[in-house]
């Protein structure tokens, strides 16, 4: 039950986290110059795809390495040895091109960030995790509206001075926890590479989901123009709201299967929570879809033509509301490695059709391959995981979203309808409910006392 209502607390978190998260795009969107944003987005873009491979593993592979009990001191100063000598040589590339200094300084302090990350899953506390979050987002918001007259430079320090300050957060959080892994000293170079493995068929999994972002926002930049970066960088986040649902779910996922070792159950709690993450996620897309106009033409003025892009970017993601989560579970039992062929197909597509179809359809040709890729992954991993029948409705499902945005207002009459056939062909059944109902009942109870 623990997992189950900490699951919640991330869930509720979250829409607050979403919420500063579209304040800040706000800001971002008004605030600064286009060209500015999307030079600025670029440098994100790049950032975060070499953290992440410098922090690679965390939290994914870590998680279940700590579970099962396996050497973790040599993983941290593996990880702290990689990061000292990124940390150095971005010292030495910001000489050039200082903006994106604040953007290095703060890579040790996200070693941190990522470890206590890691930590507060394995203790299952997803409430510490989340505001974790929203600490760092807020901090953004405030830092990016304070430095908003220095133009780039401004957008990276609020990034930057966010990261460190969340991360010495952490670090007091979780200070005996980290001691613990940071003693004794250890560098067993086999399990490093065996670590390292892994971790790289992990990086490989999450980064086909931020394709959507950071690669993608590179390759634009580089084929394109830097207004389609930060058109793209505002899109990309309003489509990603319906992560929430899949993200929260991966919390429980990937501890409690690195927990069990009953086939059996385990298969039973991966298939109703791939179930729970399809339902939800189409009915979060197809409302979010029906308004999209209005709340652009609201909030985002000069942005309001990009609902187009968000349609076609949420298609994708709603494949990815179920193949994260075979990925999770993967991850999990320690086998990421049976990721690895279908993603970097995947992968490799998504780069392929970006070559092909940027130069000439710019913004519309990006979101197109980025979904296809979404489409491939998700094929992929079924077949690879012998599910793909139980899940092929997902196909004709997707359909609605495109239909939704047309429709504006009037595809809200779709949930109903949406709700109805999903029970009828068991895409989500009343058994699923009812562990929902009761984990509600429960928390709210447990609150109540």
């Amino acid at each position: 039950m623990e997992g189950k209502r900490e699951t919640l607390y991330y869930f509720g978190l979250t829409f607050i986290s979403k919420f500063i998260t579209y304040l800040l795009l706000i800001v971002l969107a008004n605030y600064f110059y286009i060209s500015e944003y999307g030079k600025a987005s670029f440098a994100l873009a790049v950032f975060n795809v070499l953290y992440f491979f410098v922090l690679i593993g965390l939290p994914d592979i870590f998680v279940p390495w700590y579970i099962k009990k396996k050497d973790i001191n040599s993983i941290f100063y593996f990880l702290l040895l990689s990061t000292t000598i990124f940390t150095i040589i971005g010292i030495i590339f910001s000489i050039k091109y200082n903006w994106v200094f604040p953007l290095v300084i703060s890579l040790p302090f996200l070693l941190f960030y990522m470890l206590g990350y890691s930590i507060f899953r394995i203790k299952k506390q997803y409430h510490l995790l989340k505001i974790s979050d929203i600490l760092f987002i807020s901090l953004t918001f405030i830092f990016v509206y304070f430095f908003k007259d220095f133009g780039k430079l401004g957008i990276t320090m609020g990034y930057g001075f966010s990261y460190i300050l969340t991360g010495i957060f952490i670090i007091v959080l979780t200070r005996k926890e980290l001691i613990n892994i940071i003693s004794p000293f250890g560098f067993d170079l086999q399990q490093i590479i065996l670590y390292i493995k892994k971790g790289f068929s992990t990086a490989l999994v999450i980064l086909s989901f931020l394709f959507l972002g950071w690669i993608d926002s590179i390759i634009l930049g580089k084929l394109s123009t830097f207004e389609n970066v930060a058109k793209y960088n505002i899109a990309s986040p309003i489509s990603n709201v319906i992560t929430i649902i899949p993200l929260a779910l991966s919390m429980f996922l990937l501890t409690r299967i690195s927990e069990i070792k009953k086939e059996k159950l385990s298969s039973s709690i991966f298939h109703r929570v791939l179930r729970l993450s399809f339902f939800f996620s189409l009915l979060l897309s197809i409302s979010l879809l029906s308004i999209i106009r209005p709340l652009l033409d609201i909030f985002f003025k000069q942005y309001s033509d990009i609902g187009i892009y968000v349609t076609i970017l949420m298609v994708g993601v709603l494949y990815f509301s179920v193949y994260t989560l075979i990925a999770t579970y993967l991850s999990a039992k320690l086998t990421p490695e049976k990721i690895v062929f279908p993603i970097l197909v995947a992968a490799i597509l998504n780069i392929i059709l970006d070559i092909i179809l940027i130069p000439g359809y710019g913004l519309f040709g990006i979101c197109i391959a980025t979904m296809i890729s979404h489409i491939t992954a998700f094929t992929l991993l079924t077949l690879k995981t012998k599910i793909f029948s139980k899940y092929t409705p997902i196909y004709i499902f997707s359909l609605l979203l495109p239909l939704s945005f047309y429709l504006s207002y009037f595809g809200l009459i779709l949930i109903p309808i949406i709700i109805l056939v999903s029970l009828l062909l068991k895409i989500v059944n009343l058994d699923d409910i009812q562990v929902i109902k009761e984990t509600l009942y429960k928390t709210i109870k447990f609150e109540g006392r």
